[in-house]
Order: C-alpha cells, then structure tokens, then sequence
C-alpha cells in the first residue's frame, strides 16, 4: 500500500507479528502503523484480504495468540484494537466465527484466569462495534457464557470489569435482552451484589452498576434482588430497617454518598428503575431505608444529569403516601427549593420542567394537616423560584411552573405570618403570561382569598403593632385581585378576544368575574358598574383604570357560561323528566341499570356545583391512588351522561376540543386504575368523542389503547352503540378501533338502520356516510362480506345491499376487487371443508356470498389475466354448483352469472383454462342437462326462468369456447332440437327466455349443430328414412324451419328491442346455415308473403325506432338473399331518406355498423331487385363515405349487464346497443 512517499507491505506485517524473533518494539510499531493504515483506509485494505480469505484469518489467528503471548499491556491493546477494526471492516462469519472459536479455546486452554483478561477485552469492544455478535454468542458459544460467569468469581477486579462489561453490552443488545437473561439466576444476581459490595477500583464499581441497571429493568430480576436483600427485615409496623450490610437499598444509599458522582447518576438510576415497575410494593422500603433524605442531600450537586435522575426518583416516591407521613416532603423542601434556585440559573429545560414537576406534585399532594414550609424563609424562596419560573423564556418551563403555582395558592402552605405582598407579586408575574399560557391556574388565588376569610388566624398580621396599618393584611389583598383583574387581566384578554375570538379564553375569563364577587361583597355593585361599561357616575377601583374592557356585556352571548349556569339550574330542577329523558334515548338494556342511572341522577345532579368550565377539569381529574374517591367517580359518570344527553339534543355546552380532551383522559385513568365505567357510561363517552372528533386531532396512541381495552372488557359491543354517522365514522377512523371492533359496530349499524333497495340506490340518510366510510377504508369490504357471510339472513341480506351499492357507484372496482377475492376464495374454502352438499338447502348465507362474487365479477368490464385466486374461485364454485342435488336457484343463479362472466371477461390466454376447469366438472354438465329438461317437461313452473335463461346463456357460450380450444369433454349435454323449438312456441310470456334461447341456436347454426359438447337428437329421424329435403336440413326438418321462421317473425314484432336484435341476429345465421345447405329452401322460406307483410309494417313504424341496427340488419338480410317481392324500392327510397336525415356522428358503433352494411347490401343488388337512380346512388355513396370516415367509439358489445338477477353479455344480443 502507498500514500505519496509511504510505503506499507501487508504482507511484511504478518510476517514480523508472527515472528518470535522480532523484538516487542518492532512489533509495536509495525501494529501501530498497521492500526494508522486500516483506519483510514479500511476498503483498500478489506480489498486486498478479500484476495484470499486465508491470509486474513491466520493474521487474526496470530494476533489472537499475541494476547497470551505478549506481556506488554500497549501492544496487547494494538493487537486487540486492531482485531476489532479488521472484524468490524469484514463481518463475515468465516471471520467472525474465527475470532470466536479462537476465544472459546483460550479461555479452555487458560493456564491462569489472569490471561484471560485481554479475551474478555476483546469481547467486550467486539459486541460494542458490532452489537449483533451478541445473538452469536447466545446461540452458538454458550460456553464462552459459561467461562464469563466463571470468571466472576475470580478475585482479580479487572477481570470482573471486564465481564460485566461484557454482560452490559449485551444486555444494550435488545434481539437477544430476554434469552440473556436466562442466564442469571438468583445465585448469579447475588453474586452481582457481593461483587459491588467489595469493590474497590471505580471500573468495576461503574462496571457492576451498569450491569444492576440493565437487570433492574426486568421485573423478575427486581423481584429476586428485592426478596433477597430489598426488603429484608422489613416491618412496616415498627419501621425497623436491616442494618446489615446485604441489604441492596443500604448498598445503594452508600453508593449515593461515594464522592464520585458517576456512581451517584447510577446509584439513583438504580433506585427509580426499581420504583418504575410498582411504585406502591417498592416505595415504601425505599421511605423506610430513609434513602428520601439522602436524594434531598444529594440535591446540593452541580451535576445536572445527577440533579435531574435525583428528581425523577423523587417524582415516582410522591405517588407514595408514606412519603408525606413520614415527613421526608417536610425535611427536604427547603433542600429542594434551593436546588429549583440554582436550576433556574442554568439552560437545562429539561432538568427545570423535571425539578418544578416534582415540585407540584409534592404541593399538591402535602396532605393538609401537615405543614409543608416551616418558617417564612423558605416560603419565600419558594415564592421567588416560582416568580423565577414563570417569567423564563420557555413556554414549557412556564406551563409546569404554573401548575406548581396553582398547588402552591392553597391554605395550608401559607407560613404565618402571610406576606401577601409577596403573593401578589407572584401573582401579578403569573398573569402577566396569562396571554402565553394555557388554561392553567384559572381562579385559585381567588378560592385561596376565600380560603383565607374563613379562618381568623389569616386575616390580620399578628407582628404588626397595634398604631401601624400594615399592607399585609387579607383585605388588601383581595382588593389587590380585583384591581390586578381590572387593570390587567381585563384588558388584556379584551385585547387578545378582539383580535382573536377564542371560546375558551372566554370561559376562563368569565370564570374568574363570577367568583370576583365573593371577595368583597361591599364592592360587589361598584364592580358590575364597571363590568357593565363607562358611566361618569362610577368610581373606579383604581386610579388608572383601563377603558379596553368596556364592552364586555355584548360578550355575554346565549353561548357564555351565564347561559351555561341557567342550563345547569334548570337541569337539576327538571330531574324527574330529564331522567325519563334519558331512559327512552339510551334505550337502557335492562332494569337494573335503569336503576342505577335513576339512583346516579337523585345523587350527584343536586350537588353538581361546578361552572361548565369546571367539567372538563373534573373529567380529567385522576382518582386519588391510595383510595379510590367514589364522588368524584359518580360526579364525572353524571357529567358524562348529561353531557351526552345535551349533545343528543343539539345542547353543545362547550368547545369540542376541551370537551375531546378532557373525555379521552377520563377513559385513560378509568382503565389505567381499573375502573371500568358502567356500559352507559362508555356509551356517553365513545358518543361524545365521536361528535367531537371532526374538529379536534388524533387520539394519541395511549388513549386510543385504553378504549380498546374498556371495549373489550364489556359483554357487548352494541351495550355502548349509540346510532349516529358520527360514531359509525369514529370506529373507523382508526385502524386499531377498525379491526377489533368493525365487525361489530356495522352489525349494530345494521340493526338500527332500516336499509331497503331505494334508499340504497339513492344514496339517502346514512347510507352516504357508510359509502364515504368505504371509499376511505377499502379494508371495511371485508367487515362487511364477513357479515354477509357469518351473520342472521337479515342482517347479512342488509350487509349485501350496501356493498351492492358500492360496487356499483364505483367504476372502476378493481381495488375493490382484489381486497375481496382472498377473503371469497377463504370463505368458499371453509365451506367446502365444513359443509356436505346435504347442507347447501339451509345455507342461505352462501347465496348471498355468491351474489356478491357474481357481481363483483360483472363490475371488471375489461379482459384480465386470471391470477390463482381467480382460480380457485373458479374451481370452487362450480364444485358447489355440480354438488346441488336439489334446484337451489338461490346458490346456482349467482354461480351460473359467474361462470358466464368469466367465460366472456377472461383473457384470450387465459379462457381455455377456464373452460377446461368447467367441462372437467362431470356433475355440473349433468345438472345443466337436468334443468334443461325440466324447462321443457310438464314441471316447467318449478324452475325459474332466469335459471333456465343463465343455463342457456352458459351452454352457448361453452359450445363456443370448446370449439375454439378444443377443450377436452368429459361429459356431453343432450339437447332435443323439437324441444327447443316447442318451448319457443310455447312459453310466450318470457322474452328474456326466448332472446337466451335464440343465443344457443345461433351458436349451435353457427358450428351446423357440431360440437363434442353436444348430443342433438330430433324426433324426425327415429324409425324412418329422411326425405331429401329433411336430409339437408338436418337436424332441422322442412316443417321445422318453417315453424321456427314463423316464430323468429313473431319476434320482430312484439315491440321488445332486446328481442328484435336476437330475432335479427338468429334470422341471419339461420338463412346462412339454410343457404350452406339448400339455397331452394332459402328462396322458399324468405319469399314467404308474411315477409312482406312484417316488412311493410316495420318500414311504415321505422320513424319511431330510428332506424335502429335490428332493422337495418333485417332488410340487409332481405337484400342479400334476393327477396325481390318482399323489398319494394319504395322501401328502399324511404329507408335512403330517413338515413341520409340522420346525425352519422351521434349513432351507436352498432347501427352504423348495420348502415354500412344495409347500404353496400343496396349498392351490389341494385341492379339485380331494381334499378336505383343516380340521385339515389349518389347518397348511397356519400352515405357511405361519411360513415367510413366517421371517428366511431370502440363499440361496447363485451359489456355485461345485469337484467334482473341474469347476467347478460351485450354481444350475445347479436350487437343491439343495450343500456
């Protein structure tokens, strides 16, 4: 390798490290300048090892033996460093595998434990540079495990240093955390103990503490070490705490007063990861080792991480009330408020919100009969940490020191006597941030002020002389309040409202002028003088009163809280109705909770004294966690469902998004403390949220799992369902609620909502909300088909009709379509496996299923490539369809419509396989056969005509495919010919009958009754020779052809378009098929004077009909078999005329298709039936011309239409432009 002037030869480094000859000085530098080298150039040199993989690994192999042949430590570290580099660089398992298996051999072939500290060296900043070492060492090297917990016995520190720093590595290693852990038993834990208990070098210490923090993380090694030394000689009677020195929590105290504060930050992470898992089973030891008063003590430090783990483990030790019986809050506030002071003068956010947290908390929860500021002192700096706090430059500083100024306004931690001066400047600072902050301290220092008339004791300054007025009195401080809201709070929240209206600020605003009055009730009139505006007369409250606040009263809408107050009023003394109410909207399950509710209504609606502003704070209030607080439970269900019934009614007491907020933290604290609410309860809740939800964020990932879990712990969904879009909308709105609850919610949706075909069509009331839903989730598909598939008939029928309708709205439904295919493919599987065709009769669900599927199938409009599933589905289905043995229309119709669409929207490359898979069905073909015969028997009225219309329509298109293919025939379908052709005559009333009738004949004309598929039998030929005629014609018979003829006539002149386009379609192939065989009978047969008659009728009516592509077809087919007294030329003028009015460009692909074919029909007979004038020819030209010009649309005659429950390819229908 070279770099400009330097040279460096790989392979003169192998050689002099492997060479024993070679002096530890020349080895050492050739290591170092190696080191330099893969350092920065570690591709270069990675390139030239990966030459031969060999070389590579006998120079790991000799560095390795340096490590126990080498005694000096420098070059023992090169070798080890360079180790790593060249292991990180190729991370192969050759290699990986080669400096493992060269460990685990050392280590057995050790001849003093002290060698082995260079290996464990090794392997500790291996698993440091690539972490994933670790799943190796687990599953392949448990012996190298195995020496490692050896290795902690052996006295040496450094070599235990070095384990667990192995162990630590490894446990920061999250894949391969819990099989670790299989390895430390109880005796391993103790051995860790003891090890730190005897530690003497800093390494080891730090070492053991990492390795006790990483295993403090699992509970069960928490509950080992504690029942082993943490709660030892507990008695929580006495307050006796061991003094042994094997109790974990006394090794941890003498950590937390080593003077090296590393082993402090650990010591204390130590602690609040035990107190993380249960704070109630482990707080108390904690308070009883009395290890709060040395975390107080520790609060002196400058070290910021060390002051901030020290307020976390606080935090966590207030939620235990021994904490405050045991005076441990009392013994380090003032430790605690000095450490805020000196926090506040540094730029940490994170240490200050942690410190003013703690601090909050510990206000808030100071039980009130134990004095928490024990001289004026400390209360003052508090005060000036607080004032401090709320003046930072942080918003989020500023939000937890407003909540510990709210704590700190209470009574109880007044130090007599009350300076409050010093209140009101904090005040003041307070609401100087009011425009900054959210709705916080709201009218505590109000409720303090009336805290405060009630005793006696805090009313006057007891050390002022008798002779001198002092400024620290409570009068004065309660004018202070109402001048600070005249001159400050007033005006500044006027500004901010004009500029931009917020409801809320205006709650809170209105708030605080309601409790105004009962400060002073002697300034109560001169105060609303002010509230209500100017006036020469009124006297201010100070002398530099604002005129911002003047127009408060046009404020004061139907909307504000003195509304609010009135509705609230009114509530509690219209109990009795507003419970009747109330009964016959939650439709209430059964009678006792009807009792409940009663009972819950007659107890808290009477005591309800919050302002509408309150509710949300009590909503979100947390139970108290020693005992559980049953008014505040009952007062927040009673909120709730007076809160739902205000809603139901279009009562909104308040902004959504407090009302969003406050709902979600209720149902958060209600499962996080196990309290499930009462079923109604939930049902207000989920029902207000859901009402909510459009104008407020996401449910945060926390909250969103608390509902789920309340849901789940409920009999039933349906006990909380209230009917609203709204709600359908919530459930489906997040994943998480969608997937374990849909199912339910779209069946209760159903069973409220009345869902018939018209409303279904015409997208009316909540069907839009559902079709939104849908559009939004495609996933709810599945919910759905799931009920159509598992659920009661109506409810599954219901299901059915709203995917219909989304089917058939959405054009383009192959989205749609490949989320449902897996899901029909799986129920159609279950079903053959649970099912025997015995039980197809009761199984109504399956029709629906298929329904659904034929459907979906119609919808894919354009030829697909079939994928497996498309398949399978196919197989499945016509293995049920050849497994009815009843006539189950219900389950062959829909199966019938999809064999049908699959044969005509299949992919050229895909149809033979297609029609391999049907004919492969030996018992489909001879129900096909089954129910042909029964068509035409005298129980003809026991099978539906749609159903024998479908069988039609498939054996047509079977005979076509398999001639197309060649497809393999397994079983053949016997059709008697004088059947078919008296069923035409005799069925009269059923034209969709006879147009799939003439379909089959016009596909069997067309192959001249040839197909292995088929087996056409005619009486005609039994017993007895055919005359020539009937020979020809066979299997027709003259008279045959005469009769079907006569009927196709009839056809034409019905007066249904559908069946004159099949009529038209079948007259043509039948006059190619009887010209292919006997032109005489054509000229007979077409020169019938009943021809003449129909086209004399249809000529005189054509104005009607607009010359429609069945019409002109007919007199094409006319024209070209020389019908000469039939087609007059006063026929064709006329027809020339009524075309040559024709918009070419407006007509359908179809008709201009049969006008080409009319007029060239026209052009190469005219001088043959008769001589056509120039003019005439002219305009058959130009007729021509422009339609040859014409920009014609692809014709649409593939498309597959629903007629009634028959799918119906419009291509069948000879090329009509059906819609």
């Amino acid at each position: 390798m070279q770099e400009r002037e330097q040279l460096l030869c790989i392979a003169c480094v192998i050689e002099m490290v492997e060479e024993n000859s070679v002096s530890i000085v020349r080895k050492k530098y050739t290591l170092a300048c190696f080191k330099d080298v893969l350092e920065r150039f570690p591709h270069t040199v990675g390139e030239l090892f990966s030459m031969d993989g060999r070389v590579c690994i006998h120079f790991m192999t000799t560095l390795l033996d340096m490590l126990q042949s080498v005694e000096d430590d420098v070059t023992i570290n090169l070798a080890i460093e360079v180790l790593v580099l060249l292991t990180e660089e190729f991370k192969a398992d050759e290699f990986v595998c080669c400096v493992l298996d060269q460990c685990q051999k050392q280590l057995s072939e050790k001849s003093s434990m002290r060698k082995t500290l260079p290996v464990f060296t090794l392997m500790g900043k291996l698993l440091i540079t690539i972490p994933f070492l670790a799943e190796k060492l687990i599953h392949k090297y448990p012996m190298l495990l195995e020496h490692m917990r050896l290795a902690l016995v052996y006295p040496d520190e450094a070599v235990r240093a070095s384990v667990c720093y192995i162990f630590c590595a490894m446990y920061s290693y999250p894949p391969v955390v819990e099989k670790l852990s299989m390895y430390f038993s109880e005796r391993l834990c103790k051995l860790i103990i003891s090890i730190m208990e005897a530690a003497q070098t800093k390494e080891l210490q730090i070492n053991t503490l990492g390795l006790l923090k990483h295993l403090l993380q699992f509970k069960q090694f928490v509950t080992v070490m504690m029942s082993s030394y943490g709660t030892e000689g507990v008695n929580p009677e006495d307050e006796v705490v061991p003094q042994g020195g094997n109790s974990l929590w006394l090794l941890l105290k003498k950590l937390l007063l080593n003077k090296d504060e590393t082993l402090q930050v650990i010591s204390v992470q130590c602690m609040t990861s035990i107190l993380v898992h249960s704070p109630v089973q482990y707080a108390p030891t904690l308070v009883y080792a009395d290890i709060p008063e040395f975390l107080f003590e520790r609060l002196s430090s400058a070290d910021e991480i060390l002051v901030w783990s020290i307020y976390s483990c606080l935090l966590l030790l207030t939620e235990e009330k021994l904490f405050f019986s045991k005076c441990h809050s009392v013994y380090g506030i003032e430790s605690l408020v000095r450490s805020l002071k000196e926090t506040m003068k540094v730029n940490n956010i994170e240490v200050q919100k942690q410190g003013l947290l703690l601090f909050g908390e510990i206000l808030k929860r100071q039980p009130s009969g134990i004095q928490l500021f024990m001289n004026v002192a400390i209360w003052h700096e508090a005060i000036v940490v607080l004032q401090e706090a709320v003046t930072s430059s942080s918003l989020e500083v500023v939000t937890e020191a407003a909540n510990a100024v709210a704590a700190f306004l209470r009574k109880e931690h007044l130090a007599v006597p009350v300076q409050y001066q010093e209140l009101q400047k904090l005040i003041e600072a307070m609401l100087m941030r009011c425009a900054d902050l959210p709705d916080t301290i709201r009218s505590k220092e109000v409720m303090l002020a009336i805290d405060c008339q009630k005793d006696r004791s805090l009313q006057e300054n007891a050390f002022t002389s008798p002779g001198i007025a002092s400024e620290n009195v409570l009068e004065n401080f309660s004018e202070f309040l109402l001048t600070i809201c005249d001159t400050l709070c007033i005006p500044i929240v006027m500004k901010y409202y004009e500029k931009t209206p917020n409801a809320t600020v205006m709650e809170v605003f209105f708030s605080i002028l309601s409790v105004q009055y009962t400060i002073l009730p002697n300034t109560a009139n001169l105060f609303s003088v002010k509230l209500a505006g100017p006036s020469p007369e009124a006297s201010p409250l100070s002398n530099n009163t604002s005129q911002d606040h003047i127009e408060l009263l046009p404020i004061l809408t139907p909307t504000t809280r003195l509304e609010e107050a009135a509705q609230l009023k009114m509530l509690r003394m219209h109990l009795g109705e507003l419970q009747q109410k109330y009964f016959d909207t939650l439709l209430l399950r059964n009678e006792a909770d009807l009792e409940e509710v009663s009972a819950l209504f007659a107890k808290c609606i009477p005591h309800l004294n919050y302002t509408f502003l309150d509710i949300t704070s009590v909503l979100s209030e947390s139970l108290d966690t020693i005992g559980i607080d049953e008014d505040l439970q009952n007062h927040q269900h009673c909120l709730l469902l007076l809160l739902y019934l205000a809603h139901l009614y279009d009562n909104r007491l308040f902004s959504e998004g407090h009302l969003f907020k406050a709902i979600s933290s209720f149902l958060h604290t209600s499962f996080d403390q196990g309290l499930a609410p009462p079923p109604f309860v939930l049902k207000a809740a989920i029902y207000l949220l859901s009402i909510c939800q459009e104008k407020c964020s996401q449910l945060d990932l926390i909250s969103l799992n608390s509902i789920c879990k309340l849901l789940e712990s409920i009999a039933t969904v349906s006990s909380v369902y209230t009917s609203h879009p709204l709600v359908l909308k919530f459930f489906f709105h997040y994943p998480e609620l969608t997937d374990r609850f849909g199912h339910c919610i779209l069946k209760c949706w159903f069973t409220h909502f009345d869902i018939n075909h018209s409303e279904v069509e015409n997208m009316q009331g909540d069907v839009s909300c559902l079709m939104n839903i849908i559009q939004g989730n495609p996933n709810v598909l599945l919910i759905l088909l799931d009920i159509v598939h598992t659920e009661e008939i109506e409810l599954a029928f219901k299901a059915l009709l709203a995917l219909k309708s989304f089917l058939r709205k959405n054009e383009n439904v192959v989205p749609a379509s490949d989320v449902l295919r897996p899901r029909f493919l799986q129920i159609l599987q279950r079903f053959t496996i649970e099912n025997n065709a015995q039980a197809f009769k009761g199984k109504r669900n399956l029709s629906l299923v298929l329904d659904l599927l034929s459907l979906v199938q119609v919808k894919i409009q354009d030829p697909k490539e079939m994928t497996s599933t498309d398949f399978k589905l196919l197989y499945h289905v016509s293995n049920l369809a050849g497994k009815c043995k009843d006539l189950n229309t219900d389950i062959l119709q829909p199966a019938l419509n999809f064999f049908y669409c699959c044969l005509k929207q299949t992919s050229t490359y895909n149809r033979s396989r297609v029609v391999s898979v049907l004919l492969s069905n030996s018992s489909l073909m001879e129900f096909l056969e089954k129910i042909l015969e029964l068509s035409w028997s005298d129980q003809f009225e026991t099978v539906p005509d749609v159903l024998v219309c479908s069988v039609w329509l498939l054996l047509a298109s079977l005979v076509q495919n398999q001639t197309n293919y060649k497809s393999e025939v397994h079983r053949t379908v016997g059709v008697n010919l004088d059947k078919v052709i008296h069923c035409i005559s005799s069925r009269k009333d059923s034209s969709l009958l006879h147009v799939c009738i003439l379909q089959f004949l016009k596909t069997v004309l067309r192959h001249n009754f040839i197909s292995p598929l088929l087996i056409v039998t005619a009486t005609n030929t039994k017993n007895r020779p055919l005359p020539d005629q009937d020979a020809l014609l066979y299997p027709f018979s003259y008279q045959q052809i005469i009769l079907f003829f006569f009927h196709l006539q009839n056809f034409l002149v019905q007066g249904d378009d559908l069946l004159f386009c099949s009529a038209t379609g079948c007259l043509e192939i039948l006059m190619e098929y009887l010209h292919n065989r006997d032109q005489a009978t054509v000229c007979h047969v077409m020169s019938q004077p009943w021809s003449r008659f129909l086209l004399f009728t249809l000529v005189n009516t054509a104005e009607s009909c607009r010359l429609n592509s069945g019409f002109l077809r007919l007199l094409s087919v006319f024209l070209k078999y020389n019908s000469k007294n039939i087609v007059f030329e006063s026929d064709v003028k006329r027809v020339l005329q009524m075309a040559a009015q024709l918009k070419l460009e407006e007509l359908s692909s179809d008709t201009a298709e049969a006008l080409i074919n009319f007029l060239k029909q026209l052009h190469l007979q005219s001088g043959k039936l008769f001589n056509m004038g120039q003019k005439d020819m002219e305009v058959v030209h130009s007729l021509l011309e422009d339609l040859e010009n014409r920009t014609s649309t692809q014709p649409d005659a593939m498309k597959i239409i629903f007629i009634g429950k028959l799918a119906v390819c419009l291509s069948d229908v000879s090329g009509c432009h059906w819609e």
